[in-house]
């Protein structure tokens, strides 16, 4: 029977787990030293080696002749669990048994001893996917286990564990593998398969495995008969570096034609072009990376060619013109599951990365400002630089040599007509001065005063001294503030038990309420008449339930001080069911009806 690679390869000691040094050294230390913990949690990606661990450790426990923490999977009971007839560990997959029945009969399991083993085990993978219900059954049963049993949990999803279960296990996070150590990993088992692959395809696989080196091992089944890199590209679905590289400097170098010529042959090929669209947006990344970070090379995990290429691009590109890129490419990801057109969608995207012009966004604004900033530094004249005149500048035509300048005639002198200017008019000369000249005295012209007539000049009004310290200031007499709500004479009906009257201040009273209760406010003011008969108001429901919630004590007293703010001291406050014309008669007069500005006539 043939295995999958990860299965037949899955590591049987602490040992043979790859990258998580960190976990597998504190967990020998504990089983040798005999300081268990009764539940563990085991947190990490998918690949990373947390049920592998979970596994080992459950064989570590209860194994007769452990070695250093080890197990030494050779005993009875080592190779009972690995063959599954021990039943004293069991694996739990709580993503189909998530129910509270199941974590209940575990619950009922565990007060019973081991039957063959030291411990029982219980490892329950995808805990996350348990319903509350089961992580409240789980909890009290988690807190205090019996000695004989220790619980493992591993999740890929810590975020969604409660606190309460979070709080009483000892957690372990489990680390992404690098590229390195998964090609470390690939080449081995290559060498135990006798299986041969060149380098770049080893690091292709060990790139597209993202960390997990189940994954990488699932890859490597299907490229582990290939020849070339190329037909591992081919067999994988990639578009590969190089290509992505070159559609980059297209789009650098606004080669449109490029563009197109690019995501038709992928759209003939049958790729997937979101895939193109991912993978796209990995390489900005890295150019972000290597064009802004000095010590990119130790964090991007990538080779050395690889890094060459990159910081070759990345010399054309801005600053701005990656973020913008960047943002269009995760536009474009965002969009490409609703586009009904997907190769048009690629295509746009590509063409808008090349020319920011054909967006209004504000980043595109920014990216063709920085392209614009980047090439005039390019044409400072005392630059280090040197520039290339563009096609489009007109051509300085060469001198002529000096044969060329003798034979050649000098050219005529023009003769420049100066314009006449026509002489000013001359001005007419001033006359002589003459005693006539003169005007005469207003005497000669004017009529006398009479002597005998004059004007009396009126009195200047005398000057009020300033008012002193002493002195009373003025004061201005304000008008006294109207109360709407209040009668300004009590009514005879108040005194001599009258009819009822209708209260016609209730919105100036429910006003006055919304500072307590604005529940209230709205009750009173919308669903509430009032009438009033000497000394007693009475509040008019229409259904038991505004009844119900206007007669609480509460609310009385806070009626009642309102009435009392509204100058109704003394009134006693009721409420009933009914309609309003079982107390005030329709043929309402302005006899009956209080003065506070609303008046009804019939």
């Amino acid at each position: 029977m043939h295995y999958a690679l990860y299965r037949k390869y899955r590591p049987l000691t602490f040992s043979d787990v790859v990258g998580q040094n960190h976990i597998t050294k504190t967990l020998t230390n504990q089983v040798s030293t005999n300081q268990l913990s009764h539940a563990y949690l085991f947190c990490g990606t998918r690949g990373t080696g947390k049920t592998t661990c979970a596994k080992i450790l459950s064989r570590a426990v209860n194994c007769l002749t452990p070695i250093n923490g080890e197990p030494c999977n050779e005993c009875e009971v080592c190779k009972g669990i690995l063959d599954g007839s021990i039943f004293d560990v069991m694996e739990i997959d709580a993503a189909s048994n998530n129910g509270v029945e199941n974590i209940r009969q575990i619950r009922d399991e565990i007060v019973y001893t081991p039957v063959k083993a030291k411990y029982k085990v219980y490892i329950i993978d995808e805990v996350h996917m348990l319903s509350p219900g089961a992580f409240n059954a789980l909890l009290k049963t988690l807190e205090e286990p019996p000695a004989h049993v220790i619980f493992i949990l591993a999740t890929t999803e810590s975020h969604k564990i409660p606190a309460t279960i979070l709080s009483r296990c000892q957690r372990f996070d489990f680390r992404r593998l690098s590229v390195k150590d998964i090609s470390d990993q690939i080449n081995k088992i290559l060498k135990l398969e006798n299986k041969t692959a060149d380098e770049k395809t080893v690091r292709l696989v060990a790139t597209l495995a993202d960390g997990s080196v189940r994954d990488s091992l699932s890859i490597l089944e299907k490229v582990a008969e290939s020849n070339s890199y190329e037909e591992a590209e081919a067999l994988l679905g990639v578009i590969g570096r190089g290509k992505l590289y070159n559609i980059a400097e297209s789009m650098a170098d606004e080669n449109i034609d490029d563009l197109y010529k690019f995501v038709d042959e992928l759209y003939f090929s049958s790729k997937d072009l979101s895939l193109m669209i991912n993978e796209l947006t990995a390489v900005f990344r890295d150019l972000l990376a290597v064009k802004s970070a000095v010590t990119a090379d130790n964090f991007l995990d990538k080779s050395e060619e690889d890094i060459r290429a990159l910081r070759a691009l990345a010399k054309k590109y801005s600053y701005e013109h990656i973020v913008y890129a960047m943002d269009t490419l995760f536009e474009a990801s965002n969009s490409f599951s609703r586009s009904p057109d997907k190769r048009a969608a690629a295509e746009l995207c590509l063409v808008k990365i090349a020319k920011p012009v054909f967006s209004e966004s504000n980043d595109a604004l920014i990216a063709r400002l920085g392209k614009l900033e980047s090439r005039l530094k390019d044409l400072e004249v005392n630059g280090v630089k040197t520039v290339q005149i563009p096609e489009q500048q007109a051509q300085v035509q060469p001198e002529p040599q000096k044969s060329e300048q003798i034979k050649a005639e000098p050219k005529p002198e023009k003769i420049v007509t100066e314009k006449k200017i026509p002489p000013m008019p001359e001005e007419p000369p001033m006359p002589d001065f003459d005693d006539s000249m003169i005007p005469p005295p207003p005497e000669e012209y004017l009529p006398p005063v009479p002597a005998d007539e004059f004007f009396e000049e009126a009195p200047i009004p005398e000057e009020k001294p300033l008012p002193t310290a002493t002195t009373k200031p003025i004061q201005e007499k304000r008008p006294e503030p109207i109360q709407r709500s209040a009668p300004t004479d009590v009514n005879p009906s108040d005194e001599e038990g009258g009819p009822w009257q209708e209260l016609m201040a209730l919105k100036d009273i429910a006003d006055t309420v919304r500072e307590k209760d604005r529940g209230l406010c709205a009750l009173l003011a919308n669903y509430c008449r009032a009438v009033y008969n000497k000394k007693q108001v009475v509040f008019l429901c229409d259904n038991d339930r505004d009844l119900a919630e206007l007669k609480t004590p509460q609310n009385m007293a806070i009626i009642s001080e309102a009435l009392e703010k509204n100058r109704r001291v003394g009134y006693e406050v009721k409420v009933a069911k009914g309609n309003i014309n079982e107390y005030v008669k329709q043929n309402s007069t302005y006899d009956n009806i209080e003065s506070n500005g609303y008046f009804d006539f019939n």
